[in-house]
Protein backbone atom coordinates (compact mmCIF):
# COMPACT_ATOMS: atom_id res chain seq x y z
CA UNK A 1 0.00 0.00 0.00
CA UNK A 2 1.10 3.43 -0.93
CA UNK A 3 0.60 6.04 1.78
CA UNK A 4 1.41 9.63 1.48
CA UNK A 5 2.42 11.91 4.04
CA UNK A 6 1.12 15.99 4.30
CA UNK A 7 2.51 19.01 6.16
CA UNK A 8 -0.12 21.00 6.09
CA UNK A 9 1.35 24.89 6.66
CA UNK A 10 0.43 28.63 6.15
CA UNK A 11 2.76 28.99 3.10
CA UNK A 12 4.05 25.64 1.81
CA UNK A 13 2.46 22.06 1.76
CA UNK A 14 4.41 19.18 2.54
CA UNK A 15 4.53 15.58 0.69
CA UNK A 16 6.40 12.25 1.49
CA UNK A 17 5.68 8.95 0.21
CA UNK A 18 6.35 5.25 1.71
CA UNK A 19 5.47 1.81 0.16
CA UNK A 20 5.38 -1.41 0.65
CA UNK A 21 8.95 -1.87 0.95
CA UNK A 22 10.72 -1.96 4.22
CA UNK A 23 12.68 1.34 3.22
CA UNK A 24 11.21 4.61 5.21
CA UNK A 25 9.09 6.94 3.64
CA UNK A 26 10.81 9.75 1.56
CA UNK A 27 10.03 13.37 0.78
CA UNK A 28 8.44 14.22 -2.27
CA UNK A 29 7.59 17.52 -3.12
CA UNK A 30 7.22 21.04 -1.46
CA UNK A 31 4.15 22.93 -3.00
CA UNK A 32 3.63 26.36 -2.56
CA UNK A 33 0.09 27.55 -1.29
CA UNK A 34 -2.36 29.69 -3.53
CA UNK A 35 -5.91 28.31 -3.10
CA UNK A 36 -7.62 25.48 -1.34
CA UNK A 37 -8.80 24.42 -5.06
CA UNK A 38 -5.08 25.10 -6.50
CA UNK A 39 -3.72 23.68 -3.41
CA UNK A 40 -5.73 20.33 -3.61
CA UNK A 41 -5.28 20.44 -7.71
CA UNK A 42 -1.11 20.43 -7.13
CA UNK A 43 -1.90 17.68 -4.71
CA UNK A 44 -3.51 15.40 -7.30
CA UNK A 45 -1.21 15.88 -9.17
CA UNK A 46 1.53 15.43 -7.57
CA UNK A 47 0.17 11.88 -5.83
CA UNK A 48 -1.45 11.08 -9.45
CA UNK A 49 1.54 8.62 -10.94
CA UNK A 50 1.94 6.87 -7.47
CA UNK A 51 -1.22 4.92 -6.82
CA UNK A 52 -1.72 6.37 -3.60
CA UNK A 53 -4.27 4.51 -1.40
CA UNK A 54 -3.91 6.31 2.03
CA UNK A 55 -3.34 10.24 3.23
CA UNK A 56 -1.78 11.11 6.22
CA UNK A 57 -2.14 14.74 7.39
CA UNK A 58 -0.28 16.37 10.45
CA UNK A 59 -2.31 17.99 13.02
CA UNK A 60 -1.17 20.90 14.66
CA UNK A 61 -1.62 20.08 18.13
CA UNK A 62 -0.33 22.56 21.44
CA UNK A 63 2.36 21.09 23.32
CA UNK A 64 -0.32 20.31 26.42
CA UNK A 65 -2.09 17.94 23.51
CA UNK A 66 -5.69 20.34 22.94
CA UNK A 67 -6.28 21.57 19.58
CA UNK A 68 -5.92 25.29 18.67
CA UNK A 69 -7.20 27.03 15.32
CA UNK A 70 -4.65 25.61 13.41
CA UNK A 71 -5.68 22.09 13.97
CA UNK A 72 -9.39 23.25 13.22
CA UNK A 73 -8.06 24.73 9.89
CA UNK A 74 -5.90 20.86 9.24
CA UNK A 75 -9.11 18.93 10.09
CA UNK A 76 -11.61 21.13 7.55
CA UNK A 77 -8.61 21.17 5.23
CA UNK A 78 -9.04 17.27 5.62
CA UNK A 79 -12.13 16.85 4.75
CA UNK A 80 -11.98 18.76 1.46
CA UNK A 81 -8.54 16.73 0.64
CA UNK A 82 -10.38 13.07 1.28
CA UNK A 83 -13.75 13.98 -0.63
CA UNK A 84 -11.34 15.99 -3.57
CA UNK A 85 -9.09 12.76 -3.96
CA UNK A 86 -11.69 10.11 -2.97
CA UNK A 87 -9.18 8.70 -0.45
CA UNK A 88 -9.22 8.06 3.31
CA UNK A 89 -7.65 10.33 5.49
CA UNK A 90 -5.81 9.73 8.91
CA UNK A 91 -4.66 12.84 11.35
CA UNK A 92 -1.27 12.18 12.88
CA UNK A 93 -0.45 14.77 15.75
CA UNK A 94 2.76 16.68 14.49
CA UNK A 95 4.16 18.17 17.43
CA UNK A 96 7.78 18.81 17.01
CA UNK A 97 8.14 17.57 13.59
CA UNK A 98 9.36 20.66 12.33
CA UNK A 99 11.72 20.38 15.10
CA UNK A 100 12.47 17.00 13.83
CA UNK A 101 13.25 17.86 9.79
CA UNK A 102 15.46 21.02 10.81
CA UNK A 103 17.29 18.83 12.98
CA UNK A 104 17.41 16.43 9.81
CA UNK A 105 18.07 18.84 7.63
CA UNK A 106 20.83 20.35 9.54
CA UNK A 107 22.68 17.20 9.13
CA UNK A 108 22.28 16.50 5.63
CA UNK A 109 24.71 17.66 2.57
CA UNK A 110 22.67 20.34 1.07
CA UNK A 111 22.96 23.53 -0.58
CA UNK A 112 23.35 26.36 1.86
CA UNK A 113 20.78 28.59 0.91
CA UNK A 114 18.10 25.07 0.92
CA UNK A 115 18.76 25.64 4.65
CA UNK A 116 17.65 28.73 5.22
CA UNK A 117 13.92 27.55 4.76
CA UNK A 118 11.84 24.25 6.73
CA UNK A 119 12.22 21.41 4.57
CA UNK A 120 8.64 21.01 4.58
CA UNK A 121 8.62 17.65 2.43
CA UNK A 122 11.09 16.65 5.47
CA UNK A 123 8.40 17.47 8.10
CA UNK A 124 5.99 15.48 5.99
CA UNK A 125 8.16 12.19 5.79
CA UNK A 126 8.54 12.37 9.41
CA UNK A 127 4.87 12.60 10.32
CA UNK A 128 4.64 9.13 8.05
CA UNK A 129 7.00 7.88 10.27
CA UNK A 130 5.50 8.53 13.27
CA UNK A 131 1.77 6.85 11.79
CA UNK A 132 3.76 4.17 10.91
CA UNK A 133 5.15 3.80 14.16
CA UNK A 134 1.98 4.01 15.96
CA UNK A 135 0.08 1.57 13.51
CA UNK A 136 3.04 -1.08 14.40
CA UNK A 137 2.35 -0.12 18.10
CA UNK A 138 -1.04 -0.68 17.76
CA UNK A 139 -3.30 -1.37 14.79
CA UNK A 140 -6.22 0.89 15.84
CA UNK A 141 -4.30 3.70 17.44
CA UNK A 142 -5.06 6.22 13.97
CA UNK A 143 -7.28 9.33 14.51
CA UNK A 144 -9.00 10.21 11.70
CA UNK A 145 -12.01 11.84 10.62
Amino acid sequence: MVVAGIDLGRRRIGLALCGDSPLPPRPLVVIERRSIARDLAAIANALGAFQVERLVVGLPLNMDGSEGPQAAYARRFTKSLAHALALPVDLQDERLTTFEARERQAIRPTARRCRKAPDDALAAAVILEDWLSSKRCSPDARVSD
